[in-house]
């Protein structure tokens, strides 16, 4: 779990986040008590790469 926290916050494009998504849910489903942090992570890194300006995304 703390591997995947750790992939999530050093994430810098969309679609490499997107590619985690899969092993967040077999995560939730392996440790179901941790789902709900993994998932605050993933939404956050989320919302700050949307932030990101479209003239300086490069994915």
């Amino acid at each position: 779990m703390e591997e995947l926290l750790k992939r999530i916050k050093e994430c810098n494009t969309m679609p490499e986040l997107d590619a985690m998504r899969l092993e967040l849910v077999k995560a939730g489903k392996a440790f179901p008590e941790s789902f709900q942090t993994m998932q605050q992570a993933f939404i956050k890194k989320k919302n700050q790469l949307n932030r990101i300006p479209l003239s300086q995304r490069s994915w």
